[in-house]
């Protein structure tokens, strides 16, 4: 059989699993990059797997809280949509990325 890893290149070689790609591209993939760019948590400073694990779930509620905030500003300068019309989305810490309102 096939490894895991050649598995996976053979599911996104298809249509369908480029899709899905894509829709993790969407979601998931921005949130990542905008904590390791714009706030610089390229790495954790803590021993220990559990005081990571706060500290990674402390930096997704800033990323929430600046989410809410930079809504509530547009909403007062009456625009609705994302500058590039993407749709936003919130970050949680299960990994799971839920449309923002």
């Amino acid at each position: 059989g096939l490894s895991i890893p050649d598995r996976m290149r053979r599911r996104l070689a298809t249509k369908a699993g480029k899709r899905l790609y894509l829709q993790r591209q969407a979601s998931v993939e921005p949130v990542f990059g905008t904590t390791k760019g714009a706030r610089g948590l390229r790495q954790f400073l803590h021993r220990g797997t559990e005081k990571n694990h706060h500290l990674f779930r402390f930096d997704m509620a800033v990323h929430n809280v600046l989410k809410i905030v930079r809504q509530a500003q547009r909403s007062l300068e009456g625009s609705s949509e994302k500058p590039n019309g993407r749709s936003r989305s919130v970050a949680t810490t299960s990994g799971v990325t839920v449309a923002a309102a």
